[in-house]
């Protein structure tokens, strides 16, 4: 592995991906699915694609901090508006694209991310309800719900019970656990340390090129990126001296809402907090219950938890049933 970011191969990786002909052909596609009353998660996939590119592009080839956070957010807010059709699907967990949500600095789609906590409520391991086995996927994204949202109590005393269990293949993903624990107990050194560790050669190998990145992997060290940014996020100014993550995108710096504007009307004109639909066929039925609240409110997260209903049925497979009656 380089030692260096190859902004020059990561460029030319994307040029084409987030040029302005590749976003209007997704428009194309868009506007083409609607006119038939077809299903629009699938160019609305190719909006993300396209924008994930055009924020990269408007970084390291362009040097414009503004238009990358702009296409950052019309990325996350793309991705979003896919979840209005797949809200139920598993593999909607969102922890790997959080570099884009963050990299934004727009508070709204980070506060919508940190309470998309359904497709964590799915799933079975050894019998157990996925999200409450600590190191499981589903368990490792309420913890990152809870690290968005300062839950400190929850993600301290989830941190502790996962860093007492064995990791297996993933044990690098132990030092995630270590970051959100130091970041629980408000410990800079702490997150520093495991920063170091998350830095590591070894580490950086098998994290920085994970599925998921293909856009970004050889210009930025994603997941170096998300952990620093979250330390500032919550006021610790952590210091990463390392080229793959650029010390200048780690300040929390929004920009106005006219300019986080893309261009693109329908996303710009979405209500980001749309609830999202119940459907009597889907795995839980009641996903209205479910859907992230806007700014000044929040998902109970533990009480979701805590009180959600299940039947296992014969496959192996988890059912929702109810949340119980808010009080």
């Amino acid at each position: 592995m380089a030692n260096i970011p190859d902004i020059e191969s990561g460029i030319k990786h994307i040029e084409s991906i987030g040029s302005d002909e590749s976003i209007s052909a997704s428009l194309a596609a868009y506007i083409k699915v609607l006119a038939n009353a077809g299903n629009l998660a699938s160019p609305l996939r190719g909006f993300n694609v396209d924008l994930k590119s055009k924020s990269l592009l408007m970084l390291f080839r362009d040097k414009n901090l503004a238009a990358a956070k702009s296409a950052a957010f019309a990325a996350a807010k793309a991705r979003r508006m896919v979840m209005d059709y797949e809200c139920y699907n598993s593999a909607m967990a969102w922890p790997d694209q959080l570099w884009y949500v963050l990299l934004s600095d727009h508070a709204e789609i980070r506060h919508w991310y940190a309470q998309y906590c359904l497709p964590a409520l799915r799933g079975v391991y050894k019998k157990q309800l996925s999200f409450k086995v600590p190191g499981q996927v589903e368990h490792y994204t309420l913890q990152m719900c809870h690290t968005l949202l300062g839950n400190w109590d929850t993600l301290g005393e989830q941190s502790e019970l996962a860093l007492a269990t064995e990791f297996g293949k993933r044990k690098s993903y132990r030092i995630d656990y270590e970051f959100f624990r130091a970041l629980a107990r408000g410990n800079q050194a702490e997150m520093e340390a495991a920063l170091a560790q998350l830095f590591s050669p070894a580490v950086m190998k098998s994290r920085r090129t994970e599925l998921g990145f293909g856009e970004i992997q050889r210009l930025m060290y994603a997941w170096g990126f998300i952990f620093a940014k979250l330390a500032w996020i919550h006021g610790y100014e952590v210091e990463v001296s390392n080229p793959w993550v650029p010390q200048e995108l780690l300040p929390v710096q929004p920009l106005s809402e006219a300019d986080y504007r893309s261009g693109i009307s329908v996303i710009d004109d979405y209500d980001l907090f749309t609830p999202f639909k119940d459907n009597p066929d889907k795995w839980c039925k009641n996903a209205s219950l479910f859907s992230p609240k806007p700014l000044g409110e929040t998902l109970d997260l533990n009480r979701i938890v805590n009180e959600v209903a299940w039947g296992l049925l014969p496959g192996g497979d988890a059912t929702l049933l109810k949340l119980a009656a808010r009080g």
